[in-house]
């Protein structure tokens, strides 16, 4: 993945911002490939650093390769009912439809859904490469 190293808060942690997926077809042969990525193109990520010092990259547009160590995926909401994506698509539709809580009145109220409690993605680095010296994207 491509993106621009900054720092993060605390000693020694970093992040690669506004990060970019090359496609598969350009991706290394032997390598597992992100076809369905679990990092959507413009987030951002944490960095563990491997052998390279991360500090070095500074304010760099640079390519990183690794393995995800923590995917920062929300906790909340998990323990629901199991089944294939269809049907809890039209579980969930059917449902919607049909609460008697759909004649509530309007509340300012966030969901308990927003009350997400994930994280950002980890990335154990194992290489880095510069692509520019500045992170003008």
């Amino acid at each position: 993945m491509d993106g621009c190293v900054e720092a993060a808060p605390g000693t020694n942690n970093y992040v690669l911002q506004k990060v970019t997926l090359p496609p598969p077809a350009t991706q290394p042969t032997g390598n597992n490939t992100a076809e369905c990525p679990l990092i959507t193109e413009g987030a951002w990520v944490r960095l563990l650093p491997g052998s390279d010092d991360i500090r070095n990259y500074m304010g760099q547009l640079v390519e990183v390769t690794g393995v995800i160590q923590d995917t920062g995926a929300n906790s909340l909401g998990t323990s629901g009912h199991e089944g294939s994506d269809q049907d809890k698509y039209a579980r969930s539709t059917h449902d919607a439809g049909t609460s008697p809580d759909r004649n509530t009145k309007p509340t300012t109220a966030a969901p308990a859904g927003a009350d997400a409690n994930g994280t950002a993605p980890l990335i154990a680095v194992n290489t880095v490469t510069t692509l520019s010296k500045t992170c003008n994207q």
